[in-house]
């Protein structure tokens, strides 16, 4: 065996990048095939059950694309390319920009979770791209956003909260979780 550092192909990475944004996609069409909003119908039930999966399904990609980034610094590659990053972490009551690495820490040392989605008429990835080139967009796009909290590591540990923009994360850790 070649004396290299273990890592998870890009092809993985993108699998599982993949089955992440088909699962928090469908998810919006799949609650409107419920009776009424918020019912406690066979739909909430399916639902319930995929709620393990997503948990899983973002905790995989955060732990592989974060390992990658150990041996192949990737992430750092991404917010070079990326300086807005994908989202914002606030500690000590500052609010910073929120690299794709940083996420994967944040995700992996959560002690609090929840997933929302906003509907916005700017593309989730390509809106900076669409200004500059004058492209007209008249579409509304649904962008879940993980909300997590936690605190730094040792006795005091100060709390942090975060706030994911999983489309921009799920890129961020496909396209450069295996540069």
């Amino acid at each position: 065996m070649s004396e290299q550092a273990l890592y998870i192909h890009e092809e993985t990475l993108q699998k599982h990048a993949y089955i992440l944004l088909c699962q928090l996609m469908s998810m919006h069409d799949i609650e409107n095939l419920a009776y009424y909003p918020g019912c406690h119908d066979a739909v909430a039930s399916l639902m319930a059950t995929g709620e393990p999966e997503l948990n899983r399904n973002i905790m995989s990609l955060a732990a592989l694309a974060r390992a990658n980034d150990d041996s192949r610094d990737g992430l750092k590659t991404h917010l070079a390319e990326n300086p807005a990053g994908v989202g914002t972490l606030t500690r000590n009551e500052k609010s910073e920009i929120l690299s794709a690495r940083e996420a994967c820490n944040k995700i992996i040392h959560n002690t609090s979770v929840r997933l929302t989605f906003e509907t916005t008429v700017e593309h989730p990835l390509y809106a900076e791209a669409y200004r500059q080139n004058k492209i007209d967009d008249d579409r509304e796009y649904r962008v879940p956003y993980l909300a997590i909290a936690g605190k730094g590591q040792g006795e005091g540990g100060k709390p942090w909260v975060a706030r994911v923009d999983l489309i921009k994360w799920i890129f961020a850790t496909a396209l450069f979780g295996a540069a």
